[in-house]
């Protein structure tokens, strides 16, 4: 088993995975003046891939789109297939469109649907993706026929980065900013010892032509008060609006002050990391599903390599 990746990224891959693949091959990545991607596999000293089970570790940049990420994969993948590598598996830490799970107005494209398309007629194995964006199906692999496909827990990844980091008491309560995030709220509060009562619910309702988001309180227990220590977590943080508005709503309503902001990929579209900076949380965490370029040292990130490289040990 080979890995592919980026040369800035071997390093950390190789201590991660405790130096289990008997090579780490770097990415070349050129752009043309026009916006062209032309990426290229360095196979050095006459090295050679065929046969090999290749896997790509592929991060998508916070610099980059995800147009361009996609194709540049796209691109590695057909170029991995063609060297006559054995088997495929790509890392995917965050899928772009996998949003896009269903068709809102006539005319839209079920974008999900096209993007895994597109990866099996390439010819990939295997996907591995941490908490794909998925909010009307129950199984990201739906779109598969035939590639494996093995989703991994982000939440996982902050609970285990916020148990190490951050002191909570019995006290503490989990929010979901929305609905579609109260999942992940009871699998944070579970995987750290606490039990539903310590979950609270926002209900968001988001206009589909406009985008304007209107939020309420539901569900919180009523032992909450001004001293509570609340933990929003949710799958992504694009704009920050659903999370900063959680937490003003809180503030307004419930006199609560102390927050911890936690989410798994941190799309961050212009203004959000000030956004969410303004509320002067606590503790923002993330994952590294996307590589943060010249972040903010408030904004910390969990490492999802442990956790890759358990999944990979069982290919072996």
């Amino acid at each position: 088993m080979k890995v592919i990746t980026y040369f800035s990224l071997i390093e950390k891959f190789y201590r991660a995975t405790e130096s289990k693949f008997a090579e780490a091959i770097r990415i070349e990545d050129r752009v043309f003046p026009d916006g062209e991607l032309n990426p290229r596999i360095v196979l050095e000293n006459g090295s050679s891939i065929e046969n090999d089970h290749i896997v790509l570790y592929f991060p998508k940049k916070s610099s980059e789109s995800p147009n361009d990420y996609l194709l540049r994969l796209f691109l590695l993948i057909d170029t991995v297939k063609k060297l006559k590598a054995s088997e495929i598996t790509a890392i995917i830490p965050y899928f772009p469109y996998a949003r896009q799970d269903k068709v809102f107005r006539p005319g839209e494209p079920l974008s999900a649907k096209v993007v895994a398309k597109i990866l099996e007629n390439l010819g990939i194995n295997r996907i591995i993706t941490v908490t794909p964006h998925i909010q009307r199906i129950k199984d990201f692999s739906i779109w598969f026929e035939h590639a494996e496909v093995k989703e991994l827990s982000g939440i996982k990844v902050l609970a285990t980065w916020i148990k190490d980091n951050v002191k909570l008491d019995k006290n503490t309560l989990f929010v979901a900013p929305d609905w579609e995030a109260a999942k992940w709220a009871r699998e944070m509060a579970t995987l750290l010892g606490y039990s539903e009562e310590h979950v609270g619910r926002i209900a968001k309702e988001r206009d589909v032509n406009t985008g304007e988001i209107q939020q309420k309180i539901i569900d919180v227990p009523k032992w909450v008060n001004t001293d509570t220590k609340v933990v929003i977590v949710d799958d992504i943080v694009s704009s920050g609006k659903t999370m900063v508005n959680a937490a003003k709503l809180l503030q307004t309503e419930k006199g609560i002050k102390n927050f911890i902001f936690s989410y798994v990929h941190p799309v961050h579209s212009p203004g959000a990391i000030d956004l969410l900076l303004s509320l002067k949380p606590q503790t923002i965490v993330c994952t590294d599903t996307i590589l943060l370029e010249n972040a903010s040292p408030r904004i910390k990130q969990a490492s999802i390599l442990p956790f890759i490289s358990s999944e990979l040990a069982k290919l072996k």
